[in-house]
């Protein structure tokens, strides 16, 4: 009987370890190549306490979707996006910067320097580091 708990929760470990060193990956890399944008909540989905939003962000002409889970924010609101400019898909939404102001990006992003307000990249990287 061990032994089938065994066989059975063996997977499980190896999907949770393989989704950690993914996440510790595209984390680095975003970390590696940080370009930012802005995003914008389009849709919600609620499953229990948690709240799921889709968001979209636009790079070079290309509208990207990802999702966040979090009970602090509303559809239609914009934050900040940090992307892997090599791999835009690649991004993590940065709630501590709302952008409450009409701020037109290029097509293909800013720089660091190039973000309209101040933005602190040693804190970014620590949020992006614990974002997966």
């Amino acid at each position: 009987m061990k032994n089938k708990n065994i066989l059975y929760a063996a997977p499980v470990v190896l999907v949770i370890i393989v989704g950690f060193i993914n996440s510790y990956i595209v984390s680095g890399k975003i970390n590696k190549h940080p370009k930012y944008t802005t995003a914008v909540l389009i849709n919600e989905y609620v499953a229990g306490k948690r709240t799921t939003f889709d968001y979209n962000y636009n790079i070079k002409g290309i509208k990207y979707t990802n999702a966040i889970s979090s009970n602090k924010v509303e559809i239609g609101e914009k934050y900040l996006v940090v992307y892997d400019s090599l791999n835009p898909k690649n991004c993590a939404l940065l709630l501590i910067y709302p952008i409450e102001k009409d701020y037109k990006p290029t097509s293909n992003g800013w720089k660091y320097n190039e973000v309209p307000f101040k933005i602190d990249t040693v804190l970014i990287q620590k949020y992006v580091k614990n974002y997966n």
